[in-house]
């Protein structure tokens, strides 16, 4: 039971931190234009969206992104 319970926990924190990724590039993307920075904002994942956040007071870039697709 308890190694069903660490499979399902480590694959929604494998989600959690890919979506975190791909928000922090689409982020970097749309401030520096530079694909260097994107993937060091990559590793750094939901830690650079919150900053992002801090700094600028919003995520419009993000928001604009994802209302292009839905």
């Amino acid at each position: 039971m308890s190694r069903t319970v660490e499979k399902e926990s480590s694959g929604l924190y494998r989600i959690f931190h890919f979506i975190g990724s791909l928000f922090a590039i689409i982020l970097s993307w749309t401030a520096n234009h530079s694909i260097v920075w994107a993937i060091l904002h990559c590793l750094f994942s939901w830690y650079y969206v919150v900053y992002y956040y801090f700094i600028n007071g919003n995520v419009d870039p993000l928001r604009n992104f994802l209302h292009s697709f839905f």
